[in-house]
């Protein structure tokens, strides 16, 4: 009798995966707190997440702070039960972060300084009404001064089937976006993620996303339409690679010349360094034809009213109420 083998996909924590590849608490964190201050000249204490999902951003805007308190909302009961196990550990961290299961258009809680609605998930409302009552309805549960913070995606690359992997080394794993099917005409968009793991073993479709793709400059539109006073888009700071690759030739010869400096002696003429070099001199040239167009994202965002499209953005969006 052969012993049967559990492979890495079938002892996979899905949430703990999905939290990972599409979150970064800590920086949407910062990025609030600065722009807050900012905007109104004070700290945001109450922050309302709704689509939260596990709650991650919740739980990590209440460890900010012994003041700070959070609410986060989603329909989806087993990402909650994960979340309040696995991200609200803490007693006194619980206390300052409530979940609520329901829909965040008619789940009441606390008004609060900061609503966002982050990872794209208010792109599951695709006509226009749905989403602009969605914001009315977050912005009358905001303080008067309060913030709604949103993030975009587009690019040329959002037109079509794509396919982006990425490492996932603390779990021997690699995330995969899956862009299934985008309608022209409606803008709809058919996207899912998979986990492929190092034995070979995958989990297809951990989760499915069917969603409108709204332009920046519909959501600044709507927003306004939900009574928003103002709004701002936060673009990223893109560099192109050839300067990247410059700052990195100017630290190399810095290195060669205090190599120089501190070894004197004459090195014999090797005619196979010569050819290496030349071959090294073509494959860069090549490299620069391919890259004659590639930017890069800092990750440093700034509010924007003009920028260049790129093949994939993601853009913050903030409202003032």
């Amino acid at each position: 009798m052969s012993k049967q083998t559990t492979t890495q996909a079938a002892q996979a924590d899905v949430y703990a995966l999905f939290q990972e590849s599409v979150q970064d608490p800590d920086f949407e964190v910062d990025f609030i707190e600065t722009q807050f201050r900012a905007l109104r000249g004070r700290e945001p204490h109450v922050l309302r997440e709704d689509f939260c999902g596990t709650a991650a951003l919740s739980a990590q805007w209440g460890r900010r702070a012994l003041d700070a308190a959070a609410h986060g909302v989603d329909t989806r009961g087993d990402m909650l039960e994960w979340g309040q196990a696995h991200n609200l550990t803490e007693p006194a961290l619980a206390k300052r972060v409530q979940l609520h299961r329901g829909d965040v258009a008619n789940t009441a809680t606390p008004t609060a300084d900061v609503i966002t609605a982050l990872n794209f998930a208010y792109s599951q409302y695709k006509t226009r009404a749905a989403l602009r009552d969605y914001f009315a309805a977050a912005r009358s549960r905001l303080n008067s001064d309060g913030l709604m913070v949103l993030d975009a995606f587009g690019g040329s690359e959002v037109m079509g089937h794509t396919m982006d992997e990425t490492e996932m080394p603390d779990h021997d794993a690699v995330f995969i976006w899956d862009q299934e099917h985008f309608n022209v005409i409606t803008h709809e968009l058919l996207a899912h993620i998979h986990f492929e793991f190092a034995d070979g073993s995958e989990l297809e479709k951990a989760f499915t996303f069917d969603w409108r793709i709204w332009t920046l400059p519909e959501l600044q539109e709507l927003l306004l339409e939900a009574g928003f006073k103002k709004v701002h888009v936060y673009w990223e700071k893109f560099i192109d690679a050839h300067d990247l690759d410059d700052e990195d030739e100017d630290e190399d010869e810095a290195l060669d010349d205090e190599d120089l400096e501190e070894d004197d002696e004459d090195e014999e003429f090797d005619e196979d360094d010569e050819f290496d070099e030349l071959d090294d001199t073509i494959e860069s040239m090549l490299d620069d034809e391919d890259d004659d167009h590639e930017m890069i994202g800092t990750g440093e965002y700034h509010a924007q009213v003009d920028a260049e499209n790129q093949e994939s953005w993601v853009a913050y969006i903030i409202a003032e109420a």
